[in-house]
């Protein structure tokens, strides 16, 4: 599936790749390919992107925003780490086919680039 993208929008995104180890031994075709794939998401303070134990439908590269990562054992919930306006997240749950691992919500206004 090919998400239309204006010529700003790819910049933004090619920006938000370019650290992202899974991009990184692409060839330019497949990186390409990978980028049109990709469709824009706006989140609001207090959205749950993903949530613990749920299935994995999408790979998630930051382009703005910060994140809690939220991690429950038990009925206890703690927070494991924060995402702040760059990285990436849910590949695991995509390439294992497994539960998501962790609960990632936003802290600010923020947007990110779903595959």
């Amino acid at each position: 599936v090919i998400h239309p993208k204006t010529d700003q929008q790819r910049c933004r995104l090619q920006e938000a790749c370019k650290d992202i180890l899974l991009f990184k031994n692409l060839d330019p075709e497949q990186l390409s390919q990978v980028l049109d794939a990709m469709f824009e998401r706006t989140v609001k303070v207090d959205e749950h992107v993903i949530d613990q134990g749920d299935d994995g439908d999408n790979f998630y590269v930051i382009e703005r925003g910060t994140y809690d990562i939220l991690v429950t054992k038990g009925n206890q919930t703690r927070s494991v780490g924060q995402y702040d306006n760059h990285g990436s997240f849910g590949e695991l749950a995509l390439m294992y086919n497994t539960p998501r691992a962790a609960t990632i919500v936003a802290t600010s206004e923020g947007s990110l680039w779903g595959l």
